[in-house]
């Protein structure tokens, strides 16, 4: 965890440096380092997340006020390490509390993501090399649009099925385990 708190700190440090040096996300060529900062902060915060889940209280409160010290940054270099904290605490806030009651038609839905994850970059990227003056908007939605059909094809026929081959082998694995101590609890010798 110490580890994860270091890295943290040194994500946060370097876009606070980099923001002051004027080198925002879109502009010079530390463009790239200033996305790396912060990507790989966004990252962190997760792995400090799943270290600390049982001892992090997910309070409303919280929410609000890194909210608001979210906004008294902004058009400061403390905007994107404090913004990076700020969501990820509210996301993992709305995601469990309450109890997730209010996602919760979402475990029975479709789960697109991976595909999405997937095929969505090189999509993009075909548009773009199909039509270079397109724009991001127009490149957003039609990607979306695009990306949405390979991505429920690999998760109807791809990755539920293994899923749930997955799932099958393991409860036949532990049904072969146990049955030889269900017979040995009944007096008979296996074989």
């Amino acid at each position: 965890m110490g580890f994860l708190v270091a890295g943290i700190l040194a994500s946060s440090l370097a876009l606070i440096f980099l923001d002051i040096r004027g080198l925002h996300p879109s502009e010079g060529k530390l463009a790239m380092a200033y996305e790396l900062a912060r990507l790989t902060l966004c990252f962190q915060l997760g792995g400090l997340y799943s270290d600390l889940r049982h001892r992090l209280p997910l309070k409303f409160m919280v929410v609000v006020g890194l909210l608001a010290v979210m906004v008294a940054s902004v058009e400061t270099p403390l905007f994107a390490p404090v913004a990076s904290i700020a969501v990820a605490y509210a996301a993992m806030w709305f995601a469990f509390v309450p109890d997730g009651e209010w996602i919760a038609w979402t475990r029975s839905a479709p789960d697109y993501s991976y595909g999405i994850y997937i095929y969505a970059f090189p999509i993009q990227q075909a548009l773009i090399a199909a039509m270079p003056a397109v724009s991001p908007l127009s490149t957003f939605a039609l990607g979306f649009c695009m990306t949405l059909v390979p991505a429920a094809l690999s998760w109807h026929f791809v990755e539920r099925p293994a899923i749930t081959h997955k799932q099958l082998r393991s409860l036949q694995a532990r049904t072969k385990w146990s049955e030889p101590l269900a017979s040995s609890s009944n007096g008979k010798s296996p074989g």
